[in-house]
């Protein structure tokens, strides 16, 4: 679950400073296949991404520019 936590993470990130939005829907697609694969419940993915947004401290701006 440490690995997948870890590449959920590396997808917030990239969609923050990502120029190619079509590259990255690719790599959601291929993620969200992973992500039925594994069985991973829609809750854990909701904390993980809710608790990982909250780290980073974005501002409103960082949010609407992606």
């Amino acid at each position: 679950m440490e690995e997948f936590k870890q590449h959920y993470k590396g997808l917030i990130d990239e969609s923050l400073t990502c120029q190619d939005k079509v590259e990255l829907i690719k790599k959601c697609e291929k993620y969200t296949d992973e992500v039925i694969r594994k069985d991973v419940l829609p809750e854990d993915i909701v904390d993980i991404h809710k608790n990982y947004i909250l780290t980073l401290n974005l501002t409103r701006e960082d949010v609407s520019r992606h």
